[in-house]
């Protein structure tokens, strides 16, 4: 201890409690699956989501990450379900971002999660590019 200072002592009582936490997953067929497990999209691209819970839920809950509005029902639906749907066509993710996607199971007084990551494509760069079509025998 320090100069001067008394040591203390307390004496603090301790809980340990095993919960069961709920095992979460996460599926999805849209997209191209990437090396790293994430899968690459287009931001206008639709989206379905289903997840499943190993627990019968309280609560289900999907959040992006960076944030993304979900509570707008003309582009998203089943925010509180097990399927999330993003409707094509609405080019609400930001091209050349990464978003991970939770969705939290509640259940029990504890919650478990599952994420999957997608990349969203850019837009196409450089100078402009034609294609011609020629006529006849190759």
């Amino acid at each position: 201890s320090k100069e001067g200072k008394s040591p203390a002592i307390a004496n603090m009582p301790v809980f340990v409690r095993e919960d069961v936490i709920p095992i979460v997953s996460i599926s999805t067929n849209h997209g191209v699956l990437q090396a790293d497990g994430s899968r690459r999209i287009n931001s206008a691209d639709k989206l379905v989501l289903t997840a499943q819970c190993s627990m019968v839920p309280s609560k289900l809950e999907w959040v992006f990450q960076p944030a993304v509005d979900l509570s707008d029902a003309n582009v998203f639906s089943g925010q509180g379900t097990t399927q999330l749907v993003m409707q094509s066509g609405m080019s609400v993710l930001n091209p050349g971002t990464v978003y991970r996607v939770s969705h939290i199971c509640y259940a029990n007084g504890t919650s478990g999660a599952s994420q999957v990551e997608f990349v969203v494509n850019r837009p196409p760069r450089g100078d402009a590019c034609t294609v011609c079509l020629w006529q006849g025998d190759f």
